[in-house]
């Protein structure tokens, strides 16, 4: 068990904390710093008599829903992993997995008993038919976290090769460049780098102007600055556009079949 222990301000900072009796917090201060690293104490009328606080205190602590109490006598510390985090390497389960079976762990990390639930006695198995949330819970969680890394890792590696690839490019409008990845959120390498080449054979200002009327107009690809004898933009692409540009047009289609590229350039 770790000899340290953290405190979140968003919970004994709480109006709900403040009202209780300064004994009560004491003693919640107390339990949290005796308690596994699972947040469970098995001693707390011990406890209650170093410290000299009395029942009350105690009901108090159950009654403002700050400790889960079990018919064992074990209680658990509710906010335990609001205010505790500890590396899997270093963290040591509890002793009372009956207890810690009855649990559920809500989004904001604080423990919840589970209903329906009936905690073992002696003349009952161990195993009471209480569905494992806890664990669920947590296996859920990192799934989650694992995706999200993963996703993000990806992201900052076609954002790597976007930074590399403009390197190359002397003659890129950044700002139109990043207004246009910002729209269009291509979700691979091939796009951007179809865009870039695109954008090249233009000076800066026709870049933007570009940009700006393929957005303006919600197209979905990049055309040619119109000239004078040339139709509006608003007239359908059938009408206006050469094969080149209709092999963009299917560029940008591939290209909204990947994940999501988010701006990289400032």
């Amino acid at each position: 068990m770790a000899k340290r222990r953290m405190f979140a301000m968003t919970i004994v900072d709480s109006d709900a904390f403040l009202d209780m009796p300064l004994s009560t917090q004491a003693l919640y201060f107390h339990l949290n710093m005796r308690a596994d690293d699972d947040g469970f104490i098995n001693n707390p009328k011990k406890i209650m008599r170093m410290i000299n606080t009395s029942e009350d205190d105690f009901r108090v602590l159950i009654a403002k829903s700050f400790i889960i109490n079990f018919d064992s006598g074990v209680v658990v510390i509710k906010h335990w992993r609001v205010h505790n985090l500890f590396r899997k390497d270093r963290h040591q389960k509890t002793s009372y997995p009956d207890e810690f079976e009855t649990l559920d762990v809500k989004e904001n990390g604080s423990y919840t008993k589970l209903k329906g639930c009936v905690q073992p006695n002696g003349n009952q198995v161990a195993t009471s038919g209480c569905p494992s949330l806890v664990k669920s819970s947590l296996v859920k969680s990192s799934l989650v976290k694992s995706s999200l890394v993963k996703s993000v890792k990806k992201e900052e590696l076609i954002n790597s090769k976007i930074k590399n690839k403009i390197s190359e490019y002397q003659n890129i409008n950044i700002n139109a460049f990043n207004e246009w990845m910002d729209y269009k959120k291509y979700k691979s390498i091939a796009p951007v780098t179809k865009t870039l080449n695109f954008l090249d054979e233009y000076d800066f200002d026709t870049q933007q102007l570009i940009v700006n009327t393929s957005i303006m107009n919600q197209y979905q690809g990049l055309f040619p600055p119109k000239q004078n004898n040339q139709q509006p933009y608003n007239t359908p692409k059938s009408q206006t556009l050469n094969t080149d540009v209709n092999v963009w047009d299917e560029i940008d289609r591939q290209g909204e079949r990947d994940e999501p590229v988010q701006k990289v350039i400032n």
